[in-house]
């Protein structure tokens, strides 16, 4: 049920900060769990219209939302068909704001063809589809390289935003009850900030040196995963949500990608890497990146299985912020998965079989 303040917020906009015709009938969907997001119908000069109607967090700043649509911008501009186009408002913004003694941001997108095949969780991804979203991020990246944004998302870059993770799980693992993701939480804990402490090292000594210089830094996605995707016919149709976007280096948002479209979620293998799956995705990634930046270099091959350590504590420090945010409304049964999920897959990087083999597999 969807409550009635926020009806009356879709009309209001829609007719007053609009020109898209009358609200005539709307549909919550539950695509992510930052955001409000809705299908929308509207009816104006005998033409009924379907869009793609998001509320975005309130944490969202201005700047935040027009670096996203920036990035959305630029994509439509250079005829990447997968990306659904922003609808522009009477004052020729592409986002509506309101202000309640605090900035409450509203967007319409058209809608895109497809459907959503595949969650984030446990997707098991048939090896063409995989083929084929390894191929995608490669002409993203491609079309994205020489975006020089002037704003980004206010979230720091992975290697800075490490030690303000392990500071704030520590915080939360503290502060957190007697559910069962809590005390999952205060169980892995020391495993996860040791990973930190490892993957910190590694960096500081070696790329943020002298082979710094050779990874590439650029606009990133930052939340590709088979749940942004839409499919039809066996094909990709659709890749959204670049609310998550920011500038940061590139093996970073491959090394994300690999988490979400390669481990494996079932059984006693949950938390292990699928090693063919990666390499079908890995490899169709470099085979399409056939213009700047190209594949990924020597240096950002040999940090890779480094940065898929460090884009797994990313995933896991979402996990923990998301619950204790949301609070009583979430579910720590489901929650407790996600986590033990992606502690077990800390475990499996650690064994150095299973390292040796991602080394190998890059290089």
């Amino acid at each position: 049920m969807v409550e009635e303040k926020l009806v009356h917020e879709l009309k209001h906009i829609i007719s007053t900060d609009y020109c898209i015709g009358d609200l005539i009938e709307f549909e919550q969907i539950h695509l992510g769990t930052v955001n409000k997001s809705f299908i929308i119908r509207t009816a104006g000069e005998n033409k009924k219209r379907t869009y793609f109607f998001r509320k975005y967090n309130p944490g969202k700043t201005k700047i935040e939302i027009e670096f996203e649509h920036s990035v959305i911008t630029h994509l439509k501009k250079k005829r990447f068909a997968l990306i659904a186009g922003l609808i522009h408002a009477k004052d020729g913004k592409t986002y509506v704001n309101r202000n309640k003694g605090q900035d409450h941001f509203y967007a319409i997108f058209n809608i895109l063809p497809g459907k959503d095949k595949y969650s984030w969780v446990n997707p098991d991804c048939l090896n063409h589809d995989l083929k084929s979203a390894g191929g995608v991020l490669a002409k993203f990246h491609n079309i994205v390289f020489d975006l020089k944004p002037e704003q980004s998302r206010c979230e720091p870059k992975i290697m800075e935003l490490l030690p303000l993770i392990a500071n704030k799980i520590s915080i939360c693992a503290k502060k957190g009850g007697e559910t069962p993701f809590d005390i999952c939480l205060r169980e892995n804990l020391d495993a996860i900030i040791a990973t930190i402490d490892k993957t910190l090292n590694v960096f500081v000594c070696g790329v943020q040196g002298s082979e710094y210089k050779d990874l590439v830094q650029m606009v990133i996605h930052c939340d590709y995963h088979p749940g942004n995707l839409k499919f039809q016919n066996n094909t990709i149709t659709g890749l959204f949500d670049f609310d998550w976007s920011k500038v940061d280096v590139r093996c970073f948002d491959v090394a994300l990608a690999i988490i979400y479209f390669c481990t494996i979620w079932e059984g006693n293998s949950d938390g292990s890497l699928d090693m063919a799956k990666t390499s079908i995705f890995f490899q169709n990634y470099q085979n399409s990146c056939v213009t700047a930046p190209g594949p990924l270099n020597g240096s950002e091959l040999k940090y890779l299985p480094h940065m898929i350590k460090a884009a797994n504590i990313y995933v896991i420090s979402w996990i923990i912020q998301d619950f204790y945010e949301k609070g009583i409304i979430v579910d720590p049964y489901t929650y407790r998965k996600y986590l033990q999920h992606h502690t077990r897959f800390l475990a499996w990087l650690e064994k150095k079989r299973n390292f040796s083999g991602l080394e190998e597999l890059f290089l």
